[in-house]
């Protein structure tokens, strides 16, 4: 009776086995399989990131960062799949969907930062040691991070701008675009030869820090009022010469200002007629 009884048992332990084997080890072997495959392709991707990324000559820390997430998130779906052959997964991945939208909802300015920051350092819209408009703000840049970009304005400031602000408005970049083109406004009297006004100023602004002959400057004269003419002089400086057009258009309204005098032409001089009646 004892003997029966633990045959039986040993007997039922055995089909469990069975049964077990029958059942599970296929999937067991395909999971296996499918994990491996995931994380094969997981190295094989990343390192395609950094390759592409190195060629591209992306920051390395956002390089690694990139790469380090491709094989996450391949060899994530490899296990996900996995586990689908045994569980219903549909449930777990919606939690996790859920997980994520409230993390990315609760963090939404800092993943746009990051992301934007990764974007910058991928693309290099700006590099540290040029000089950029960014945000409203006018200087040279001086730390790129995943976070933010520090610049130092042309005042001296020191402005820490969030990477989602960088990407959300346009980046001006003047060190990949050297040659910029100044505006002066000037009025004079209308007791001048037109060409001999613009003889003369054409002459002066060649004295000015960072001129260039090409394209050449030009004056045209725009404006006419009751008591003067107006012109703008239109003048392309080298800014590799100089760190703020502030000289350039300094030194330019003095070099004209002094050449139109010494020719005798004067700015013009506002007159008021007063006229006094006897009661």
């Amino acid at each position: 009776m004892t003997f029966n009884t633990l045959q039986n048992i040993i007997s039922t332990f055995l089909n469990s086995i069975v049964d077990f084997i029958r059942e599970y080890l296929p999937k067991l072997l395909l999971a296996a399989v499918i994990i491996m495959a995931a994380s094969y392709l997981a190295q094989k991707g990343g390192r395609l990131v950094e390759r592409t990324l190195r060629r591209s000559k992306a920051d390395p820390g956002a390089t690694a960062l990139l790469a380090n997430l491709t094989r996450w998130a391949i060899l994530g779906t490899g296990i996900v799949i996995a586990l689908g052959l045994f569980i219903n997964v549909s449930s777990l991945i919606a939690a996790l969907g859920l997980v994520g939208f409230a993390v990315s909802f609760a963090f939404q300015d800092v993943l746009k930062n990051l992301v934007a920051g990764i974007i910058i350092l991928v693309q290099h819209p700006f590099n540290v040691g040029e000089s950029v408009s960014l945000d409203g703000f006018e200087g040279t840049v001086i730390a790129i991070s995943t976070r933010s970009t520090e610049i130092q304005c042309f005042d001296g400031r020191l402005v820490l701008i969030p990477n989602g602000n960088s990407i959300g408005n346009p980046i001006i970049n003047y060190s990949r675009s050297p040659h910029r083109r100044i505006e002066l406004p000037m009025r004079l009297n209308y007791a001048s030869d037109l060409e001999t006004i613009r003889a003369t100023i054409l002459q002066a602004v060649k004295g000015v820090p960072g001129y260039l002959a090409e394209p050449e400057p030009l004056v045209v004269f725009d404006t006419v009022g009751e008591l003067s003419l107006g012109l703008t002089v239109y003048l392309w400086i080298n800014m590799n010469e100089v760190a703020t057009t502030l000289i350039p258009r300094d030194r330019a309204m003095a070099l004209m200002t002094r050449a139109l005098s010494e020719k005798g032409i004067a700015m013009p001089v506002p007159i008021q007629s007063v006229n006094a009646q006897s009661i």
